[in-house]
């Protein structure tokens, strides 16, 4: 469950609230209050006569009110630290893989991942469908390059080689062919 709101979309970065008051991300609820009102009365458009600070007033009011709630502060709080991480090992929630349709049946709505966290980097899916598979240098693991460039057969062999595969006596399901939503990349 995701804190909701201006500062909140989908496909947006969540707004740090901490930063954006100015405090620290352990202050208590008097220090959180005392940067909000400050900040309230410099932007709010009665005091400042700008109108452009009503932006600016909503979304301090949408912190104040995450912020001071514990429950939502819990929840605002694990969103940032999920964003944290993806921003240091830089997640950015796109897809790898390419949509195509050239080897694929029409209305093909499958796709093959790579579980990155079991992958050992052996090659074996490399090796047996190039074309859509490829080796990730940086990370030492294969990734899709692109869904359906070799024909299902290959890729059918290449996740096969995975059930003939053991190293150091770890058994990799790595890969499956999954069924997902037609959504195209």
């Amino acid at each position: 469950m995701r804190v909701k709101g201006l500062a909140q979309r989908e496909e947006a970065k969540i707004v740090d609230f901490y930063e954006l008051l100015g405090v620290s991300d352990d202050a208590d609820l008097a220090t959180i209050k005392r940067a909000y009102y400050s900040f309230a009365m410099e932007c709010h458009p009665d005091v400042s006569g700008d109108e452009e600070g009503h932006d600016m007033c909503v979304l301090l009011n949408e912190a104040y009110a995450i912020l001071k709630n514990p429950e939502l502060r819990a929840l605002h709080d694990a969103d940032l630290a999920q964003q944290r991480e993806d921003d240091e090992d830089g997640f950015t929630g796109v897809a790898y893989s390419k949509w195509t349709t050239r080897k694929a049946k029409p209305g093909e709505d499958r796709a093959v991942f790579v579980d990155e966290f079991t992958c050992i980097g052996c090659k074996q899916c490399v090796w047996q469908a190039p074309a859509t598979f490829r080796m990730n240098e940086d990370y030492g693991r294969s990734r899709v390059f692109a869904q359906w460039l070799n024909t299902e057969d290959d890729i059918q062999c290449a996740i096969g080689a995975w059930d003939d595969f053991e190293c150091d006596a770890m058994r990799c399901d790595a890969m499956d062919l999954v069924h997902r939503a037609a959504s195209r990349f």
